[in-house]
This record gives C-alpha cells, sequence and structure tokens, in this order.
C-alpha cells in the first residue's frame, strides 16, 4: 500500500515538474504569494514564495534545457576533447546553479518589494489598529525599581498603563477608566483577546466635531476634520486639526504600556493639555475605580 502510495506521488511529483506544468503552477503560486504579503498576510506570503522558488528549482533541474547543456564525457582521452569538455562543463555548472541563486534572489527582492508597499499602504490608511512596539517605559517614579514601600509602587505586573505627559495611570481590571470628565467615561483602556492594550477615546475639535476616534484599539481619523496625519510606524499616530495643532500623538511602546499627549477638549471642561514629556514625574493613579476625574 505504502509503496503505491509513493509511486502515485512520484507521478504527481513527476507531472508537476514538466515544463507546461511548472509554468503555469510557478505563475499561479507566485501570484498568490506577492497578493499575500501585499494583503497583509506576510507570513504565508513568505511560505507560499519559497514553495514557489522550490518549484522554479526542482523544475529547472529537471528541465529539458538544462539536460540539453548537459556535456557528454569524452570516449578517447585527446587534449583537445578534455579541454572542451572541461569548458562546456563549466558551462553546464555555471547554468546548472546561477538560475536557482536568481530565483531565489529575485524572489528575495520582490519580496522585500511588495512588504515595503505593503507597508506604505498600511501607513496611509485612515484607519486601523496600532501594534505594540518593543520599547521599554519611560522612567517613572510610580513604578521605580519597585522597592518602594509606596503604595502606587507596587503595580501589578499584569496591569496596563498609559503615560499622560508627567502623569501615569494604570489598571489591572478592565476595562479601566483612566479619564471621566463631568461623569462621563473620556479615555478608557481594556484588554484584546491577544493581551494587548487597546485605547478607547475621542479627540474632538474646538465645535465638537470628533478628530479621532479609538474604539477597543481600533482607530478611525476623519480625514476631513483634520490637517495631516502621520504614522512613522505602525505603533504610533500623529494627527494635526486644521490650525495645525498637534491634538494627537499616541504610540504603543509595548503590549502593556501607551504614551499619548496632545488636547483633549470636552463640553463644559475646555481644553484639557497633555505635554509631551521623556519623563513621569507628576501624578501617579491606578487600581481604583477612575485614575483621573474631573467635574
Amino acid at each position: 500500500m505504502f509503496a503505491h502510495l509513493a509511486l502515485e506521488l512520484w507521478r504527481v511529483v513527476r507531472f508537476l515538474l514538466r515544463e507546461t506544468s511548472a509554468i503555469v503552477g510557478i505563475g499561479l503560486l507566485f501570484t498568490a504569494g506577492v497578493g499575500m504579503i501585499y494583503g497583509d498576510d506576510l507570513n504565508l506570503g513568505i511560505i507560499t514564495l519559497s514553495l514557489t522558488a522550490i518549484w522554479g528549482t526542482a523544475a529547472w533541474l529537471q528541465s529539458s534545457e538544462l539536460q540539453r547543456r548537459k556535456p557528454q564525457p569524452p570516449t578517447k582521452s585527446k587534449y583537445v576533447k578534455i579541454q572542451r569538455y572541461r569548458r562546456a562543463r563549466r558551462s553546464y555548472l555555471l547554468w546548472k546553479f546561477s538560475i536557482p541563486l536568481g530565483i531565489v534572489v529575485a524572489f528575495v527582492l520582490i519580496a522585500l518589494f511588495v512588504n515595503k508597499k505593503r507597508e506604505e499602504r498600511i501607513l496611509s490608511q485612515y484607519e486601523g489598529f496600532l501594534l505594540p512596539d518593543d520599547e521599554p517605559d519611560p522612567p517613572s517614579f510610580c513604578t521605580g525599581d519597585n522597592t518602594s514601600t509606596a503604595p502606587f509602587a507596587r503595580v501589578n505586573p499584569n496591569a496596563l498603563k498609559i503615560f499622560m505627559g508627567r502623569n501615569e495611570a494604570f489598571g489591572s481590571h478592565f476595562p479601566y477608566v483612566v479619564l471621566r470628565v463631568r461623569k462621563q467615561d473620556r479615555m478608557v483602556i481594556d484588554r484584546d483577546q491577544t493581551g494587548r492594550i487597546a485605547l478607547s477615546v475621542d479627540i474632538l475639535d474646538a465645535q465638537g466635531k470628533i478628530i479621532v476616534s479609538f474604539e477597543k484599539g481600533h482607530f478611525t481619523v476623519v480625514q476631513s476634520n483634520i490637517l495631516d496625519m502621520r504614522r512613522p510606524d505602525r505603533s504610533t499616530l500623529i494627527v494635526r486639526d486644521q490650525y495645525k495643532n498637534e491634538v494627537l500623538d499616541v504610540r504603543y511602546l509595548n503590549k502593556r504600556s501607551l504614551r499619548i499627549s496632545g488636547l483633549l477638549r470636552y463640553p463644559g471642561a475646555g481644553i484639557i493639555p497633555i505635554s509631551k514629556t521623556s519623563e513621569v514625574n507628576g501624578i501617579c493613579a491606578g487600581e481604583g475605580d477612575v485614575a483621573f476625574d474631573i467635574e
């Protein structure tokens, strides 16, 4: 039974390595791999292109063109024939190995190019998700080296943290209200299905119109209400309003922390500025019902 299955499998492989089958199959698989990479399925796309390169290499090694170039050893030990055979042999080996190498190099360059275009496309979109970087938290006296006896210095290792200018909020029960203004929850953090931090907040303009909205980690930028949007990477979102004010600069530092600055506007509360700082030395708030409550 196993011998029969092996024989059938070998027949399938031989069929796939035929020139017509290989040309059609490799073309289709190559197109699928490029589409996967551009469509934000990078890992599966790379696997598909790798299989395409293996298929192309195997098809070339079995091709009639390569077999045609393979020289036959001379039957007589004549110097001229031996020299001619050696030159033909070198040419054959060059063709044999340069084509597979060229296939691999070409596929790598194509994958890098398509991935670059994919990143450019994603970073130009006005909605999506920010991905956590692997950046350490900024220096903060709230947590310090966890040797302090102050209550806020003993931060739960499972807590999510949000750095707001000089202040820090942290929570380990979710959803956690970071900012409440006049009895309305304006900024909330939660965990998504992978355990990463998910932000919910609305950024408004002077007329109360939404400029940027985060809903459980998914952001939407209202293009008609802004001057411009910048995304230096997939962890950062920076937005300026039509008066050139930077109303939002949010960065997902890592899976447990994010940093935010900008201008928060809410009816009856005026403007709440959050400045950019490199160190947390203001207010520490966490593990209660609400981190910051503004009446």
